[in-house]
């Protein structure tokens, strides 16, 4: 019974662990929407401007990709992280998810153990109980 509270807490921690990175998924996803947005702003803004006078468009338009890149760079890093970050957690879920393999099948063999132990002794208890009724009658 306190193996089976213990895999309970197991589960417990394996659920709690997910729903925690669910939530860094959805955090993450809104922060790429947000900079997919701010990317399609600077795409108007880019519009906008092509009908600038060339020399100063040059300028904008250099400016514009700067940031254009500098926002994927910093969108593909954050992309990294939470891989990363995901990877690592499912490797440790994976792990205990071994371990708690490990002890339901080391509960299954008890259980078998206890089993067996249980029907040998009940055998031998009722071979003495006839031997000693015998011997009263």
């Amino acid at each position: 019974n306190e193996a089976n509270e213990d895999l309970a807490r197991k589960v417990s921690t394996v659920k709690d662990t997910n729903k925690r990175l669910r939530e860094q998924i959805r955090l993450q996803a809104d922060e790429i929407a947000q900079l997919t947005q701010q990317r399609v702003v600077e795409e108007e803004r880019m519009e906008h401007l092509s009908q600038a006078p060339q020399v100063e468009q040059d300028g904008l338009w250099r400016e514009a990709r700067r940031r254009i890149s500098a926002l994927r760079s910093v969108a593909a890093q954050q992309y990294a992280a939470v891989q990363t970050r995901l990877f690592e957690a499912l490797e440790h879920v994976r792990g205990r998810l071994h371990h708690l393999r490990q002890d339901a099948s080391a509960l299954l063999e008890l259980h078998r153990r206890l089993s067996a132990d249980a029907s040998a002794l009940s055998y031998s208890f009722n071979e003495q109980l006839q031997t000693v009724e015998k011997r009263l009658l």
